[in-house]
């Protein structure tokens, strides 16, 4: 007798799990093979965008390095101006501590006893001056020398940034990634000339001869007016760059005294100072950037007490005797003939208005001396074109490609594994386009003033916009502006 089977007894089956296994083998080797794609496409193309932004960012240090340099050598030419001021100002002192020696001599003669001591030390002090005067003379001619070859080291380093922003970006592409395709971005006509042309544009070279008369009656141009505008800055820049001594030598060398009582008042004036200005009595000839002069002179003050009409009372001081005086200035391209012509009585610290006698005294004995030294002007330098306030350069924007089918770009379709397979093949439908891989960057100069740092922060705690005279230009990356444009110009090329 047969046992009754249970209720939840099942049947045995038959049949092959081969197809199901295969299939589940194949859906395993797919997401193998498209995890290999996703992790190699997702390196290659984080590698491929550090690589583009080191070199938009290596490029745009070349730019502030070029930046900085002009403005280094700015500031060395205007501390080099400073020096020649100071420097016509040291032989104006000579000549007028020469004549201050040889008048109180002449005075000294009346009385015999002090005639020889007088005598003695004042041609020692007119020996010692003008060995001071010729050692002068020679600076001045140095210098003169430096501040031209300072002026063509700026244009030295700024045609040849653009030969070492190529070699840069050339060679740091080549050291993170050398399957990178360079044949594009700086390498490539299209875009070395969009390069350039902003590098040129930025900053401008400015020249003193371009400001003359002629120019200036070219209206159709720009020429005068541009260069005027600059030319007049860097002036204005050297002038308040100027010290104590070569900026102003006026005061009372002696103060009022009453020498007769409710009659006359006296003290002693001395005034002094450096000028930049033209070499033509006329400033809008050639401008005033080719000549350093300065004058210093001496006099004695007198104030009378007079009676008028209704009242009795103290009159203006006036100038009396004259006591020394002193004047210099630069032999150059132009001739300098006159002081007083160009600038009126306020030039040399107001010299022609406080004494006038003196002063016309110290511009006649000029004529017999003649120039010192050799200077040739303000030198031609550049500066930022654009008005306004500027904080950051145009930069550069760069485009990398690296190609999929060189293998540059390795998916499964380069191994032996998929390499006969067209399912895994990147360049199919929806892969990618152009067959390569593409990073886009941009990276400009931009101009930042620490103000953490107490050398380097300004006096007054504001803030520094962008100029070629303090060197903080530094490289950043920055958001790309205009992709499209940049996508649509690396196609053409491609």
């Amino acid at each position: 007798m047969n046992e009754a089977r249970p209720n939840n007894y099942l049947s045995k089956q038959h049949g092959s799990v081969l197809v199901y296994c295969l299939g589940v083998l194949v859906l395993i080797v797919l997401s193998v093979g498209y995890s290999f794609n996703v992790s190699r496409i997702s390196g290659e193309k984080t590698r491929l965008q550090n690589t583009a932004d080191s070199a938009a960012f290596s490029v745009a240090a070349v730019e502030a390095r070029d930046l900085n340099f002009k403005s280094y050598t700015n500031r060395a030419m205007v501390a080099n101006q400073v020096g020649l001021a100071q420097s016509i100002s040291l032989i104006s002192w000579a000549r007028f501590a020469t004549r201050y020696t040889e008048n109180i001599s002449h005075v000294a003669s009346a009385f015999p006893p002090l005639r020889l001591a007088f005598a003695a030390v004042s041609k020692g002090i007119a020996i010692t001056m003008k060995a001071l005067e010729v050692a002068t003379e020679i600076a001045i001619t140095s210098i003169n020398v430096i501040e031209q070859t300072l002026s063509y080291a700026q244009v030295v380093h700024h045609g040849g940034t653009l030969a070492m922003a190529e070699d840069i970006f050339d060679e740091v592409v080549k050291r993170n990634d050398p399957d990178v395709d360079r044949s594009i971005s700086l390498s490539s006509a299209p875009f070395a000339a969009q390069y350039a042309k902003n590098h040129l544009a930025f900053t401008k070279r400015y020249s003193p001869s371009k400001v003359t008369k002629t120019n200036k009656a070219k209206w159709w141009t720009d020429t005068y007016d541009d260069n005027k505008k600059r030319m007049d800055e860097f002036r204005q820049v050297t002038l308040e760059s100027r010290d104590d001594f070569s900026k102003n030598r006026t005061y009372d060398y002696v103060k009022s005294f009453t020498a007769v009582w409710k009659v006359l008042k006296l003290r002693v004036r001395k005034t002094g100072g450096s000028e930049l200005t033209g070499s033509s009595k006329n400033p809008d000839e050639i401008g005033s950037y080719y000549t350093w002069s300065a004058m210093d002179t001496m006099a004695v003050h007198l104030k009378w007490y007079k009676c008028g009409s209704w009242r009795c009372r103290w009159r203006s001081w006036k100038e009396g005797m004259p006591i020394a005086w002193g004047a210099a200035a630069t032999d150059g391209e132009r001739s300098f003939t006159f002081f007083r012509e160009l600038g009126g009585k306020h030039r040399y610290a107001s010299s022609f208005r406080i004494n006038k006698k003196t002063s016309w005294a110290a511009a006649t004995e000029y004529t017999g001396l003649g120039p010192s030294g050799r200077f040739n002007g303000l030198q031609p330098f550049f500066d930022i074109k654009q008005d306004g306030l500027v904080s950051e350069g145009p930069g550069i924007a760069v485009v990398l490609t690296k190609p999929h089918s060189g293998g540059g770009v390795k998916t499964v379709k380069h191994t032996s594994f998929g390499g006969g397979s067209d399912d895994l093949n990147l360049e199919a439908e929806g892969g990618f386009f152009k067959n390569r891989l593409s990073a886009l960057s941009q990276a400009v100069p931009y101009f930042s003033r620490p103000n953490d740092v107490s050398v380097f922060r300004r006096w007054d705690k504001k803030r520094e916009y962008g100029n070629l005279y303090n060197p903080f230009w530094q490289p950043r990356l920055a958001e790309i502006k205009d992709s499209t444009a940049l996508l649509r110009l690396a196609v053409t090329i491609l």
